[in-house]
């Protein structure tokens, strides 16, 4: 879905139809067909753009009257997606155009219109609110995730659900896409802080300062989630090697309680003239008490020592 602002003392909504270079600067929100059809931009920036969209990864190039760049947005809401939502934009003077073929980017230019949280009405300071819109709530959704985390942690300790592999390796992964992403989106916007190129002014580059800022928090906050997640890790490989070592002390205790029953047998049966007592009458029940004695003591030690 296709969005038109023109930027006059607030963001106007235009229709479709309006121009799209003017005196007045505009933002734009198109479809790569739709991008595809404008003619102020050279065939080299469009093909630029198409390169950034396919390494689907966060990065600003910084020309001299213009600066393009691409979003790649990791889905907060499945963890195992591996597939970005993909944004990309061009930025000069009098025109922030953002390339998109889903809905995210009209969604976040709707919503700040709706908002009205531009302090300053500007294609710089639009695209700084765009930044920030993206980061919004992040910290939140990032303490969902640690909370989610923590209950898959007493799940483990209080062995009342099946937990997998799988599902810790799916939390670390997720954790280091969001701090490379985060990461990411911090070097954009203190690369377009500097001003290199001159394009924004001082209220501008402060915006995107303070955009980096929030992003390396973001970067933190995220870095100390995949610690986390290692540490779970390390409390399901803990499980596990207890888990085995229980079997092996249930297959030891038994070994050791049938010893004494395998040594009377191994004893009395060997295949010998004579041993001593096999002609005396009460030689079997004496053995089989013997061997009830001796189970009944060691079920007693090992009972008494918490190994059953």
């Amino acid at each position: 879905m296709s969005v038109r602002y023109e930027l006059t003392d607030h963001m106007v909504p235009v229709s479709d139809e309006s121009p799209d270079c003017g005196p007045v600067p505009v933002v734009l929100a198109l479809n790569r067909e739709e991008f595809d059809q404008l003619t102020f931009l050279s065939s080299h920036v469009q093909s630029e753009l198409d390169n950034l969209e396919e390494a689907e990864s966060n990065y600003v190039e910084i020309m001299s009257d213009y600066l393009i760049g691409s979003f790649a947005i990791p889905d907060k809401q499945d963890l195992m997606s591996v597939s970005p939502d993909l944004i990309s934009f061009y930025l000069d003077c009098s025109h922030l155009i953002f390339i998109d073929d889903g809905d995210l980017a009209s969604a976040i230019l709707k919503n700040l219109e709706k908002t009205g949280i531009l302090h300053k009405v500007t294609v710089g300071h639009c695209l700084a609110m765009f930044f920030r819109l993206l980061l919004h709530d992040d910290l939140i959704f990032l303490g969902d995730l640690e909370d989610s985390m923590e209950q898959l942690e007493e799940a483990m300790l209080e062995h009342d659900q099946e937990i997998t592999t799988r599902q810790i390796v799916d939390y670390r992964r997720f954790c280091m896409r969001m701090s490379a992403y985060y990461q990411q989106i911090a070097t954009m916007a203190q690369l377009i802080a500097d001003n290199e190129n001159q394009l924004i002014d001082e209220e501008d580059m402060r915006a995107f300062e303070r955009v980096s800022r929030q992003a390396d928090r973001l970067v933190s906050r995220a870095e100390t989630i995949e610690s986390y997640s290692m540490q779970l890790r390390e409390l399901y490989q803990t499980q596990i090697d207890l888990k085995q070592n229980s079997i092996m002390q249930l297959f030891t205790i038994v070994t050791v309680l049938f010893v004494p029953m395998m040594l009377m047998t191994g004893w009395f049966g060997m295949n010998l003239t004579y041993l001593p007592g096999l002609d005396w009458p009460f030689m079997v029940p004496f053995l089989l008490v013997m061997a009830g004695v001796l189970l009944v003591l060691l079920l007693v030690f090992f009972r008494h020592k918490r190994w059953i």
